[in-house]
């Protein structure tokens, strides 16, 4: 055991590593074809280390190693030691321990069919794993209606004692093993064909039902020909709502990977002899702060050490560095070659993409189920979700920014956007009625507090996150407002030029990446906070020096400016009047009119 400054102790031999916290407590566990370049890197945190470095190497006290002869041996001995150990930041399949399996009694002499979730040499042939039970006991059901073996638990030794089959054969669910109503040959031929059946070979299935019923009808068993001839239209039906992979005549698996907030998704999509014949998801744990390359790979482990149908290729969306010693575990697995391969165009990269969305929509289906949402949820929204750290997704976004000139004509806005989208019946404008001098902190307070102190419906329901067009000083009066009417409600800020996004309780900004999806929406929150503010002041700062014009004129106040402007609709149209024209105005005297007429005259 070495600690991490003593990385040059470790030797450069192909083996697995224990790294190690406070009291011996298992964190990580790796394998490498070098032990100590592979460590360094994790220590170090150099790039292609999977970035593991920045979760848990600060908590490292102690490393341990063991030695193998090879990278096969060391992928084994990783496998077994996450399994020991449980370590708290490997990527790994979510319980993969109790995955069921769909079980042939090929060991007996009339093999029965049922689901199991425990492995054993017993000679029977397994099939799996499925990730739900419920996907497993639908295709088990579907084995039963179309090939009509025994369901009972009956000792083959005690099947023959029988003189009467069981209700089953009545309802044509059994055809009778256990009292001599099918010999072991015909029985046989049922059990291949659900093997067949479930290792992705219908067409052998197809054909084999087809001869078997066309031999009992020219000997004229026609109810064993019925079975047959409804074995051949269940498989037939179920086959024309497959997907076909066009030219595609080899056995692959497709994996691929997508996620949604931190619902990490993997999709199997498996082609057997060109026909897409079924797809598993899975979830992984602890994979946040892996690279899709380590996540794929942890994947492989787990999941091929269950699989009991591994096909001679396995497709993959990304290359891994340690391809060669996988592919040797797999063909030790498997007893066969089995390839990985990355294409990079063709029809393989349009399955992979199908895997993706695959993954991608069960990753969305179970995050939506676990935020009790009933919509699809934006990305960018997800996004700030993960930024933040929320507990849900900020569904209701309010922004809010400040328009004036030298604090003259000073308004606010506020924009609401809902699940990433804006929702413009929500919109309000703010009059701000301080004019004393500029100050936008003055002005951004003023319109929050009016706004949030309305703890009713005025305004709509209270948003999950609020935005300020500004910088830090602006976001530190929007959660002062906040303290003051004690509402837990987040708060950013987004500045202009740089969009930087200033969070509570951080000194520095947050530089987000141009293209995520999280700034594009903040920075179209803004832009849309920031026009509907400018548009509100342009027209108030029109209006008022409309007003102004008639400023200075004796007798005129506002009341009587409105009337003016109303009835002749500009300033150039009562410059333009005459006495007549303007004292017709209710509260307009021919005195007054005159005093317009020479005031507007000098302007």
């Amino acid at each position: 055991m070495v600690q991490p400054n003593d990385t040059h102790l470790i030797p450069e031999q192909p083996g697995v590593y224990l790294m190690k916290g406070e009291g011996e407590k298992v964190l990580y566990v790796g394998k490498a074809g070098n032990l100590r370049t592979r460590v360094r890197a994790h220590i170090q945190g150099t790039p292609g280390s999977g970035g593991f470095y920045r979760s848990f190497v600060p908590l490292v006290r102690d490393i341990a190693y063991l030695v193998t002869d090879n990278e096969v041996e060391a992928l084994l001995l990783e496998y077994n030691l996450i399994k020991e150990h449980d370590p708290e930041f490997n990527v790994r399949l979510k319980d993969d321990k109790r995955y069921p399996y769909i079980k042939v009694t090929l060991a007996e002499p009339f093999p029965r069919v049922f689901l199991t979730r425990t492995l054993a040499q017993d000679g029977s042939r397994y099939f799996g794993p499925y990730p739900h039970v419920k996907e497993a006991r639908t295709t088990l059901n579907a084995l039963k209606e179309l090939f009509p073996i025994r369901q009972c638990r009956v000792p083959c030794e005690r099947l023959r004692r029988r003189t009467r089959p069981c209700l089953n054969y009545e309802m044509r669910k059994c055809l009778g093993p256990c009292s001599g109503k099918i010999t072991r040959e015909e029985y046989d031929v049922l059990v291949k064909g659900i093997v067949d059946f479930l290792s992705g070979r219908t067409r052998s299935v197809l054909s084999l039902a087809e001869r078997k019923m066309k031999d009992y009808s020219v000997l004229q068993h026609y109810e064993k020909a019925a079975v047959f001839r409804d074995i051949l239209r269940a498989i037939e039906a179920t086959s024309t709502q497959q997907r076909v992979s066009g030219a595609l005549t080899e056995s692959e698996d497709y994996i691929a990977l997508d996620s949604v907030a931190e619902m990490l998704c993997v999709s199997v999509l498996r082609n057997r002899q060109g026909r897409l014949v079924g797809g598993e998801y899975f979830f992984l744990d602890n994979a946040e702060h892996a690279e899709t390359p380590e996540r794929i790979r942890a994947f492989l482990r787990d999941f091929y050490a269950l699989s009991t149908d591994i096909p001679p290729e396995i497709v993959l969306p990304v290359e891994l560095e340690e391809q060669a010693s996988l592919e040797e575990w797999l063909r030790s697995h498997s007893g066969h070659g089995v390839t990985l391969h990355c294409p990079q165009r063709g029809r393989k990269v349009r399955v992979l993409e199908l895997a993706r969305q695959n993954a991608h929509f069960r990753a969305q289906e179970r995050y939506l189920k676990m935020h009790g949402l009933h919509e699809e949820v934006d990305l960018g929204v997800i996004q700030i979700q993960e930024i933040l750290g929320m507990p849900h997704p900020p569904m209701r976004i309010e922004c809010f920014d400040i328009a004036n000139i030298s604090g003259r004509d000073a308004v606010g806005s506020m924009v609401v956007f809902q699940n990433g989208a804006p929702a413009k019946s929500a919109y309000r404008r703010f009059k701000i009625q301080r004019t004393d001098q500029p100050d936008d902190y003055a002005m951004m307070r003023e319109m929050l507090e009016r706004r949030f102190q309305h703890t009713d419906e005025a305004f709509g329901t209270m948003p999950d996150l609020i935005l300020i067009d500004g910088g830090k000083g602006h976001l530190n009066v929007a959660l002062g407002v906040l303290q003051k009417y004690s509402l837990p409600i987040p708060a950013l800020a987004l500045a202009k030029q740089e969009e930087d996004l200033y969070l509570p309780d951080q000194d520095y900004p947050l530089a987000l990446d141009r293209g995520e999806a999280s700034l594009k929406l903040l920075v179209s929150l803004r832009d849309e906070a920031h026009r509907f503010a400018q548009d509100y002041h342009h027209r108030v700062r029109r209006k008022s020096s409309q007003f102004s014009f008639l400023d200075g004129v004796s007798g005129i106040g506002p009341s009587r400016r409105k009337a003016l402007l109303k009835a002749f609709g500009s300033i150039k149209a009562i410059r333009e009047a005459t006495v007549e024209q303007l004292t017709s105005i209710s509260g307009i005297t021919e005195d007054m009119a005159m005093r317009i007429q020479e005031h507007l005259k000098k302007r």
